[in-house]
């Protein structure tokens, strides 16, 4: 079941990371091309593209986790073997997790200020858009993060699967 929902989960973070990167790559060739050809550009579009790239970064981490490309313990990895190689792999995944929740509580906290704080980010076909709604994916990030890593470390051993 846990397997089940970590590649579900996964699946999700990919089309959702897919889908943010082409839209990045297309606004990024938008902006050089109205600039370059216009002299012009879209206002808001590189502080969007800026907090686009954190967001990518947070589902990218995720993703990593998810597919034991983060926080492995290559060396520890290639020496110890069986249940000692289990017992490194389960106290690295719960301290990345136990890491990973405290910086999503801090930045939670943060988000809330945000958040009471009103404050604009920028305006976008005359809509303004809160700076909290950017600031969702840190603590987002940091959560998922630690959500993978809890999921890691609740499976079985690579060997066992």
């Amino acid at each position: 079941m846990i397997a089940t929902l970590e590649r579900g989960l996964l699946a999700l973070e990919r089309i959702l990371l897919s889908a943010l990167l082409v839209v990045l790559v297309a606004l990024s060739f938008l902006q050089v091309v109205l600039r370059g050809g216009f002299s012009a550009g879209l206002p808001w579009a590189d502080v969007f593209l800026r907090h686009l790239v954190l967001l990518i970064g947070f589902l990218g981490a995720g993703v990593a986790v998810a597919e034991g490309k983060m926080f492995s313990f290559d060396a520890a990895s290639h020496v110890l073997k069986g249940r000692l190689r289990r017992a490194a792999a389960l106290l690295v995944n719960l301290f990345a997790a136990a890491a990973s929740a405290a910086l999503a509580s801090a930045a939670w906290r943060f988000f809330l200020d945000e958040y009471r704080a009103k404050g604009v980010l920028f305006e976008a076909f005359g809509v303004c858009v809160p700076q909290w709604v950017f600031v969702a994916c840190v603590p987002f990030g940091f959560a998922l993060v630690a959500l993978h890593h809890l999921l890691r470390a609740a499976q079985p051993a690579e060997e066992e699967r």
